[in-house]
C-alpha cells in the first residue's frame, strides 16, 4: 500500500525530496493543446512521468492532495535584478515612499545604525511622486547623514542620489569628466554637482563603493525563498559577475539552487566570455548563461529614454543614447558571430528603432537565427511594431510598468503613449512575448504582473489605460510560463505540463485563466514545486 494522502504544510513539506510523487485533487492546466487539463500528475526524479487521469495503481507513491487548487507550469520572471531585489530586504528601501521628508527620515534612521564612514546603500525612490517632481540633492542627504557616504538608486535604476561624503570618497568633483552615455545634475547658478548621477555616470560612484566582505550567498538565499513564496520557479537575471559568483557559491554549498537561473552577462564581459569559448546556453538545468545585456538608452522615470522627437514641453531634448546606433550594430554582430544572443534595454522609440535596425543588419550579415530580445520595448513607433515579428525578436516586457508609469508617460510622451507598453499590438505583429517584473523596480509578483497585463491598471486604479492593448488571461499566463523558456531555448524541457518535461509547477488557489479579470489579484500561491521538490507551501 502507498502512503496516506499528504496535506502540504510548510513545516513538513518545504524542500522535501521524494523520488515518486503523485499530485492529486486539483485541476492541472497543462497549457498543452493536445491535453489541456488533467486530474493527476506523477513525478519521478524531477521529471513528469504521467499527466491525465488518476492512476489506478497508486502504491509506491507519496501522495500530495492539493485541496482542489489549480496547477500551472511554473511562473518564470524573465527580467529581474535578483541581487538588488534580495539586498533591498536589508538596505534602505524607498519603494512606495510618498514624500521627500519620509525618504530623508529613513536615511536618518539608517545613519544611526551605521558606524561613521560606513556606506548607506539602498534605493527605490521615485521623484515623480514627490510634489514638483524635481530631483533631490546631495545637500538634503548631508542634513540627515553627514558622517556616512550615501548612495541611493532610483526606482527605475537609472539615476543615483548621493551625498557630499559619497562624492568625496569617490574622488568626484565638479570638474570630473562625465563618461559617454551619462549625465549629471548641476546647480543652475554655480554649476556644482547636485548629487544626481544618470546612466553611465552612476559608475563614478558605484565603482568605488566598498564591496561587502561577507559571503553574499545568504542574501541570495533570502531572495530565493521570497521568490518561491510568490510562485516563481525561475528567473532571467540582468546583473554581473558578483551575482553570478554568488549563485555558483550557493549551488556548490547546497548542491542545487532550487531556482532555475538564466544569467545574462553585461556587454563589458563579452570579450572575456568569447575568449573563454562561452556562449548563450552554456551551463546546466539550474544555472546557465543567457544573452549579452546591452543598454541602448535610459528610462522614462529619469527622462533619459532616447526619443525620435523631443519630450513634451522641451524644445530640443530627446534623452540619452547610452549606446549609439553604430556601436549597437557592432556589438550585436560581434555577439552573434560568437553564438551570443543579445538582450538590449530599449525604452524610447528611437532606441527601439536603433536596436531593430542593428538586429536586421546582424541577421542579414551573420545568417544566424539566435533568440535576440528587446528588454522593455516601452515605446515603439507604430511603423516599427511589425518588425518584431518580421525579425523574430522577443519582446521581454514588464506589464506592471504600464499602470505605474501612465501619469509620467502622459506628461513626457503625450499622445505618443498610445503605443507605449503596446503588448497586444506586439503580439498581433508576431512578437514572442515574455513577461517579467524588473524587480526591484516593480514587485516580483507574477499574479500582479498578469493582473496588470490583463487590466492595464493597478487594483487601486479605476480605469484601464489604453484598454485595446490588454492581453487575455490565457495570453498573459502563456507569456509568464512558456514565453520565458522559449526565450532561453528550453521549450523542449519546460513551459507546459507534459510527459518528459521538468516538474516545475505553480499552484494557485483560484483559476487565473477563467476568473473575472478583477479577481486575478485575489489568487494566492498555494505551493511552488521546482524539479519535483516542494519549495514552498502555504500554511492552512
Amino acid at each position: 500500500m502507498g502512503r496516506d494522502w499528504v496535506k502540504p504544510s510548510t513545516k513538513r513539506m518545504e524542500g522535501l525530496t521524494i523520488e515518486r510523487l503523485l499530485f492529486k485533487n486539483a485541476v492541472f492546466h497543462t497549457l498543452d493543446r493536445a491535453n489541456p487539463t488533467a486530474e493527476a500528475l506523477v513525478v519521478e526524479n524531477g521529471i513528469i512521468m504521467h499527466v491525465g487521469e488518476l492512476p489506478t495503481q497508486r502504491a509506491g507513491f507519496s501522495h500530495i492532495d492539493l485541496g482542489g487548487c489549480h496547477v500551472y507550469p511554473g511562473f518564470i520572471d524573465s527580467h529581474v535584478h535578483f541581487m538588488e531585489f534580495a539586498k533591498r530586504q536589508i538596505e534602505v528601501d524607498l519603494e512606495g515612499v510618498s514624500s521627500l521628508k519620509e525618504a530623508l527620515e529613513l536615511v536618518r534612521v539608517a545613519s544611526r545604525q551605521r558606524r561613521p564612514g560606513e556606506w548607506i546603500l539602498g534605493g527605490g525612490w521615485n521623484k515623480n511622486r514627490w510634489g514638483s517632481g524635481d530631483f533631490p540633492t546631495r545637500w538634503m542627504l548631508d542634513s540627515v547623514a553627514p558622517d556616512n557616504p550615501v548612495a541611493l538608486l532610483s526606482k527605475d535604476g537609472h539615476a543615483l542620489w548621493v551625498n557630499s561624503y559619497a562624492m568625496k570618497v569617490s574622488g568626484v568633483t565638479r570638474d570630473t569628466p562625465i563618461p559617454l552615455g551619462g549625465d549629471v545634475e548641476r546647480d543652475n547658478e554655480t554649476l556644482e554637482l547636485t548629487g544626481i548621477f544618470k546612466e553611465t555616470a552612476c559608475r563614478l560612484i558605484t565603482d568605488r563603493i566598498q564591496a561587502p566582505s561577507e559571503d553574499l550567498t545568504w542574501v541570495i538565499e533570502k531572495g530565493i525563498a521570497a521568490a518561491h513564496a510568490r510562485g516563481v520557479v525561475g528567473i532571467h537575471n540582468c546583473e554581473g559577475e558578483q551575482t553570478l559568483r554568488a549563485f555558483q557559491s550557493l549551488r556548490a554549498k547546497r548542491g542545487e539552487l532550487g531556482l532555475r537561473v538564466v544569467s545574462h552577462i553585461p556587454v563589458e564581459a563579452l570579450e572575456s566570455a568569447i575568449s573563454l569559448g562561452i556562449s548563450t546556453g552554456f551551463g546546466d538545468a539550474f544555472l546557465k548563461i543567457g544573452s549579452v545585456k546591452v543598454f541602448a538608452d535610459g528610462s522614462l522615470g529619469s527622462q533619459t529614454a532616447d526619443m525620435l522627437e523631443p519630450y513634451e514641453g522641451r524644445e530640443t531634448y530627446k534623452g540619452i543614447a547610452v549606446t549609439d546606433a553604430v556601436d549597437l550594430e557592432r556589438i550585436i554582430k560581434r555577439a552573434a558571430r560568437a553564438g551570443f544572443s543579445v538582450a538590449v534595454h530599449a525604452i524610447g522609440d528611437r532606441a527601439n528603432r536603433n536596436v531593430l535596425d542593428a538586429l536586421a543588419s546582424a541577421r542579414s550579415e551573420t545568417g544566424k537565427q539566435l533568440r535576440h530580445r528587446i528588454e522593455h520595448a516601452q515605446l515603439v513607433h507604430p511603423a516599427d511594431i511589425p518588425r518584431f515579428g518580421e525579425l523574430e525578436v522577443i519582446a521581454s516586457v514588464q506589464p506592471t510598468h504600464c499602470p505605474s508609469d501612465r501619469e509620467i508617460a502622459e506628461k513626457h510622451w503625450g499622445a505618443r503613449s498610445r503605443y507605449a507598453y503596446a503588448f497586444k499590438s506586439l503580439l498581433r505583429a508576431g512578437a514572442r512575448l515574455t513577461l517579467g517584473s524588473d524587480a526591484p523596480v516593480e514587485a516580483l509578483d507574477p499574479i500582479l504582473t498578469i493582473y496588470s497585463a490583463v487590466n492595464r491598471k493597478l487594483p487601486d486604479q479605476d480605469e484601464p489605460w489604453y484598454p485595446n492593448e490588454r492581453l487575455t488571461q490565457a495570453e498573459a499566463v502563456w507569456a509568464h510560463t512558456f514565453g520565458p523558456v522559449y526565450a532561453s531555448g528550453d521549450e523542449h524541457l519546460a513551459g507546459t505540463l507534459a510527459v518528459g518535461k521538468r516538474a516545475d509547477m505553480t499552484v494557485l488557489t483560484q483559476d487565473i485563466l477563467t476568473c473575472q479579470s478583477e479577481e486575478i489579484i485575489n489568487c494566492t500561491v498555494y505551493m511552488t514545486v521546482v524539479n519535483g521538490k516542494i519549495m514552498y507551501s502555504r500554511e492552512e
